[in-house]
């Protein structure tokens, strides 16, 4: 073979092959240094509070790799920073690829933030046993504990925290702020005395200024509590949020400062789109909606187009009952990731104009545009809530529980809503989905066995279940009306009927038992005492199957 054609050969398969190589290895790596440079930028955008392009720039890393740890943590930060709920479905998804406690928990502090109690609670109790050997574990507990007034949990909590961090002054803080709620007057003052010496500490003083503001409106010592509240203003570790409680200050007390105040405010903060947002809600929440609106309406284009700031527009549009405002201010935006707030507020807006149609239709695209994110879901169900709509309620907490089966918060909310409404169905397909995806979930199984028994379906599962379900509870009443009905359908009624008479006494009387004991003693022929243990039954709320078999025990007697 000749030298060129040698030459010929090896260059026809060398530069394919160098070709392939580069694919294989420097493309990866040009990717990678992408993706880092993307994140860098991210990084630094968010430090200089450049919020749009620190999101794009985060999400180009994320374009390149989903699980990038940097990007999802700023993406979570910005979104907390944005007030928005779906700071909850970054959180969770940081802690399905790096499931540490420390992740875990950033889901429960979320979840407070936004305000989403039954997801903290439910995550924090998932934690248990092994967080509680963990200090952050307990001041979060504390936090959720506060929030319904819970006072002895809390201090449990802050105590603990105090014990096992004893070199931090601020979990005993924390536990001298609770006790200032105390009913006890002494444990009160003492608290109030252990913080005033805080107020000399470099670092405490912010915190213990703020809880001498609030204890004093509390007392309605408007005095103290505005000679605490410049004291905090003129340390320089005050937030923003410490000026608007000033402003709480001046206002209770009905000071003719208040109005120059707020006006200062205003001009001040329409450089920082969060501040006016914060100082817009403040100013909805204290009936001065309408004030808000003319002022955030008469703010440059650029302040009002700034995220959060159109939300605050519309808070105050709702605030001051301008429905053809709000939907006119409406029409004209897009509110790309919160869109579906922007639609939930269109179907308030057209249901308060009595339009039913345009009301539903809006309600179900918000519902469409929020899905599959659980932040988002749990924000429309808190408006849901306060704006008193219940078929809305019903179907976004079945769009939670479908989504996200582990959700056992909205699985315990949903199944009484299909009790009340007789859907037997319903109740029957979601139980199945809860319980397929937590075996150890009792509850979900039992009604799941339980429904598939009144409807004739699943019936070798359902029995099955019936069964198991009892053996790891034996005592548990409503266990055991489940199993004597799928004995009876078994032909095994007289088995059924012996596990119903072992319970105790007052647990047949009970109607969710007493049905069941009730039908098994007529399939017996016992009717006289099927009358009387049925009697306690028929005001009782039950699924159409159940009344069905209630009136097949009247027929025959």
């Amino acid at each position: 073979m000749c030298l060129a054609f040698r030459r010929f050969i090896l260059l026809a398969v060398g530069i394919p092959g160098l070709v392939l190589g580069l694919w294989f290895f420097a493309l990866p790596a040009y990717r990678h240094l992408k993706e880092r440079r993307a994140v860098a930028c991210a990084q630094a955008c968010f430090a200089s509070g450049d919020l749009r392009n620190a999101n794009l720039c985060a999400r180009r890393a994320l374009s390149i790799n989903p699980t990038n740890l940097a990007a999802c943590l700023l993406m979570a930060q910005m979104a907390e920073a944005a007030h928005a709920s779906v700071a909850l479905d970054w959180r969770r998804r940081i802690a399905e690829f790096s499931p540490t406690l420390e992740h875990k928990l950033a889901v429960a502090q979320t979840a407070l933030a936004i305000e989403s109690l039954p997801i903290a609670s439910q995550t924090l109790k998932d934690l248990l046993p092994a967080a509680t050997n963990f200090v952050h574990y307990h001041v979060l507990a504390a936090q959720l504990a506060l929030k319904p007034n819970h006072l002895d949990e809390a201090a449990g909590h802050f105590t603990s925290a105090a014990r096992m961090q004893p070199e931090n002054p601020l979990h005993r803080l924390n536990l001298s702020v609770t006790q200032l709620l105390f009913t006890n007057q002494a444990d009160a003052d003492s608290a109030r005395a252990t913080l005033q010496l805080l107020v000399n500490d470099t670092h405490l003083a912010p915190f213990a200024l703020r809880s001498l503001v609030a204890d004093s409106l509390r007392r309605k010592r408007f005095t103290d509590a505005e000679a605490f509240s410049k004291s905090l203003l003129a340390n320089p570790r005050a937030y923003f949020s410490d000026q608007l409680q000033h402003l709480t200050v001046l206002r209770e007390a009905g000071w003719p400062e208040f109005e120059a105040a707020v006006a200062r405010l205003q001009h001040n903060v329409t450089s920082n789109a969060l501040d006016t947002w914060s100082l817009a809600n403040w100013m909805n929440r204290n009936g001065l909606a309408s004030r808000a609106l003319a002022w955030l309406t008469d703010c440059p284009t650029r302040v009002q187009s700034n995220r959060p700031v159109p939300l605050a527009i519309a808070d105050s549009y709702v605030a001051c009952g301008n429905w053809t405002g709000l939907e006119t201010f409406l029409q004209s935006q897009s509110w790309s990731d919160i869109e579906f707030a922007r639609l939930a507020l269109l179907a308030r807006a057209a249901f308060a104009r009595e339009n039913r149609v345009g009301c539903e239709a809006y309600w179900r695209l918000a519902i469409r545009q929020a899905s599959p994110h659980l932040g988002p879901l749990t924000t429309l169900l808190a408006l849901a809530n306060d704006w008193n709509f219940p078929e809305v309620r019903l179907s976004l907490l079945a769009e939670i529980v479908e989504n996200f089966p582990r959700e056992r918060w909205a699985y315990r909310e949903l199944v009484p809503l299909y009790l009340a409404a007789g859907n037997t169905r319903a109740l029957n397909r979601i139980s199945e989905l809860v319980a397929s995806g937590d075996p150890q979930d009792i509850v979900a199984r039992n009604n799941f066995a339980g429904t598939s028994l009144l409807l004739k379906i699943n019936l070798e599962q359902a029995h099955r279940l019936a069964k198991e379900n009892l053996a790891g509870r034996p005592e548990d009443p409503i266990l055991v009306a489940t199993y004597a009905y799928s004995l009876h359908l078994q032909g095994r009624t007289r088995e059924g009927l012996a596990a119903l008479e072992n319970l105790e006494a007052d647990s047949l009387t009970d109607p969710s038992t007493a049905l069941y004991y009730g039908f098994l003693l007529n399939a017996t022929h016992q009717f006289d005492r099927a009358t009387s243990v049925l009697a306690v039954v028929k005001r009782t709320a039950l699924l159409p199957e159940e009344r069905q078999l209630l009136r097949e025990v009247e027929r025959e007697n």
